[in-house]
């Protein structure tokens, strides 16, 4: 089993160059990054070789299962579909890398803080999917669409931007925190 160091580093050298290229991406979606997993897993045997010559494999590779899978399934219960990893520390960290989309996560979370706080509002939203789905259709509106006057509060997802012209409309009322990340933010219509 020899390595070959040019092919490795030349995986190496072009996988660094692209995670710095996408990073300047606006959009910070996966599926930018797939391209990237074949050489992860080049990179991934290579080590995997190269540790197991190691005398205390077992114990290295008994923590390492222990600190990026059962750790994470633990720790991030229910929500694991919020990307946080322990290679880039807490959840903030970790958002400001990669860029999470609410996907609807925590969606339910939000409908409950709607409900106890609001009773059953009128709801703007730039995703009205999620929403849609669980809350009353006549009830949840697009706000590039509809003006600020068909919405009682403002919903905004993680990574969504306040739209200019309705920013002076509300004001910022609770959150909704999905593994220490403020996930849904609610705005609540000036009176």
């Amino acid at each position: 089993n020899q390595i070959n160091g040019g092919f490795i580093l030349y995986l190496a050298v072009f996988t660094v160059l692209y995670l710095i290229a996408i990073s300047f991406a606006s959009k910070k979606i996966d599926r930018y990054i797939t391209l990237v997993y074949p050489m992860f897993a080049v990179f991934s045997y290579y080590g995997f070789l190269a540790v197991s010559e190691i005398k205390s494999f077992k114990p290295f590779l008994i923590t390492m299962v222990l600190a990026f899978i059962v750790w994470p399934l633990i720790n991030f219960y229910p929500f694991y579909f919020t990307y946080t990893n322990p290679l880039f520390g807490s959840s903030e960290s970790a958002n400001k890398i990669i860029g999470q989309k609410s996907f609807g996560v925590g969606v339910y979370d939000l409908r409950q803080l709607i409900y106890t706080k609001y009773g059953e509002p009128r709801l703007g939203f730039i995703d009205t999917k999620p929403m849609e789905a669980i809350y009353p259709n006549s009830k949840v509106f697009d706000i590039r669409v509809n003006g600020t006057n068909d919405y009682d509060l403002l919903v905004l997802g993680i990574n969504e931007e306040m739209p200019v012209d309705i920013s002076k409309k509300f004001v910022k009322d609770p959150s909704v925190y999905i593994n220490d990340l403020e996930y849904w933010r609610v705005y609540e219509k000036q009176k």
